[in-house]
Parts: structure tokens; sequence; C-alpha cells
């Protein structure tokens, strides 16, 4: 069969034009490919930063919780050593109470005759306007003789330590719960009155008076017995009832 020699030509264009075109979209493919059909590789320092990141956070983390526990642990052995001191602050307190409860009312059961029948004359004048005047009035040398002895008794070293007691007891009275601290803040200013009371008699007997004054005898009295009821609230009732 024989083609046409325009035809063959047509043909040989076209071959000579692919051939020369091909170098050119190789080219292209070349240039272009990399971003368009290549993928992106692993960034290793990318990588290493997010681990040391989060080995980082986990890190900070424990030694948070660390630190809370150890912050947790000193704050309850200081509240419990809080809670061993304020124990033996009140047994410390109770103690002390307890011995100056039954000094108290050793005094008051050595208290003479003489002393109860002037407690007795002062109680029956309640109401008197002049019944200091009057509890005074008509008592016998005797009487005033073996008051002033009862306070003198008790009087010097004995004061003294029951002084130390009542003060020690004020000390403690705020490491206490309220109701104990003011039991023990009223015992103090009934003791301290007692023995304002029985310095006048002591003074106004020592000197020679002719009328010593009774009724602070008894109102020393009610205020020492008023002492002993509150220092029981002071004791409690456990060491109130062991029988010695």
């Amino acid at each position: 069969m024989h083609f046409p020699i325009a035809l063959l030509q047509h043909v040989a264009d076209t071959v000579h034009k692919v051939r020369v075109a091909a170098p050119d979209t190789i080219q292209r493919v070349r240039l272009v490919g990399p971003v368009e059909i290549v993928p992106h590789g692993f960034d290793l320092n990318a990588l290493a930063m997010t681990l040391a990141t989060v080995a980082l956070v986990g890190i900070t983390y424990i030694s948070y919780r660390r630190a809370q526990a150890l912050s947790e642990k000193v704050a309850k052995l200081q509240e419990d050593r809080e809670k061993d001191r304020i124990q033996s602050v009140r047994a410390r307190a109770r103690g002390v109470a307890y011995a100056l409860q039954r000094q108290l009312q050793s005094w008051l059961d050595e208290a003479p005759p003489a002393v109860h029948d002037i407690v007795h004359k002062y109680d029956s004048l309640l109401g008197d306007p002049i019944q200091d005047a009057r509890t005074t009035a008509g008592t016998t040398f005797d009487t005033v003789t073996a008051c002033a002895q009862w306070i003198k008794v008790h009087a010097g070293e004995h004061s003294d330590r029951a002084e130390q007691r009542v003060q020690q007891l004020l000390q403690d009275a705020p490491e206490l719960d309220e109701g104990t601290a003011d039991s023990i803040r009223k015992a103090f200013v009934r003791f301290y009155r007692a023995t304002r009371g029985t310095a006048r008699v002591t003074v106004a007997y020592e000197v020679g008076d002719e009328e010593v004054p009774m009724a602070p005898v008894a109102k020393a009295y009610h205020d020492l017995e008023g002492c002993v009821t509150l220092l029981n609230e002071v004791v409690g009732k456990e060491l109130l009832s062991i029988v010695v």
C-alpha cells in the first residue's frame, strides 16, 4: 500500500514535535513534582521538643504532688503537736486546780466556831443597809481573836502558795475551753477579794483597833466557798470522784 507523501511528512513532523516537547514536560514534572506529589517527612526536632515538654510537665506535676504531700505531712505534725500541747496544758490546769481546791477547802474545814458564828450573823442581816456595821457590833474579844488566828494560820507561805496556783491557772486559761476559762477567771477574782478582806481584819487586829471589822471575815469565807465550787468545774468529775 502506498501512503501519500504529504501524509508521511505530517507524521514525521508530529513525531518531531513530540520528541522536542518531551524534555520540557519532564522538566516541568521535576520542578512541580516535589511540591505536589512528594509527601513531607517527620520533623525530628519538633518531636524531640514535644517529648521534652511532656516530660517536663510530668516531672513538674510529680514534684508538685510530692511538695504538697510533704506540706500536708508537716501541717499534720504541727497540728498533732498543738493538740498534744493543749492536752498537756489542760492536764496541768486540772492538776493545779485540784491542789488549790483541796487547799482552800482545808481552810474552810479548819474554820473555828467563831468564824461560823460571824458568817451566820452576817447572812442573817442580808438586806440590811448597815449589814457590815451590825455584823461587827457586839462581837466579843474571843470571837475577834479566833477569827484573826484563823486568818493568820493560812497567811504567809500558805497564802503565797495558793496565790501562785491561782496565777498559774489564769495564765493557762486562754488555752482552755471558754467555760473552764471563765470559771478560772471568776475564781481568780474571788480569791483576791477574799485575801484583801482578810488582810483588813489582820491589820486592824494587829494595830489594836477597838472594833475589828468582822464582815470581811464572812465575805472571805463565802468567796473561798465560791472558789472551791468554781475549781470543782475546772478539776472535773473524774478527779473529784477519786477516793483517797
